[in-house]
């Protein structure tokens, strides 16, 4: 939780760490996100399909990772994120088949301590 804004909205940064646990390099190619208060209504939704993360779509190797930083406001203090990341497997250079990689729901809870971000955030 990183505060409120002027009119009111809780401001939260979160951060996701993609590992390739396959014996395959794969693509994230795309993302879907649904952002709900918690109340239960829609905040926010990234439709699916829509390209890479934080303008990137990385190639992870076997056993690599990804991390990247982002943020929402809810109208809330507490919500959550749920998710899939579309990916496609690479092999000898060639784009092969894609599939889902599920983001189960995490929250977001204004009662955490302001700033409480590790420093590598």
């Amino acid at each position: 939780f990183l505060g409120r804004k002027k009119d009111g909205e809780f401001l939260f940064q979160y951060k996701v760490a993609v590992t390739n646990t396959a014996d395959t390099t794969v693509q994230l190619v795309g993302r879907h996100w649904v952002i709900k208060n918690s109340d239960g209504s829609v905040e926010a939704t990234v439709p699916r399909g829509s390209p890479g993360v934080v303008g990137q779509k990385p190639v992870l190797h076997p056993g690599q990772s990804f991390e990247y930083a982002s943020g929402t406001t809810l109208k809330t203090p507490t919500g959550s994120i749920a998710g899939s990341f579309q990916m496609v497997r690479i092999d000898n250079g060639r784009t092969g088949d894609g599939f889902d990689a599920r983001v189960e729901k995490f929250l977001c809870d204004a009662d955490a301590t302001v700033g409480a971000a590790p420093n590598d955030f």
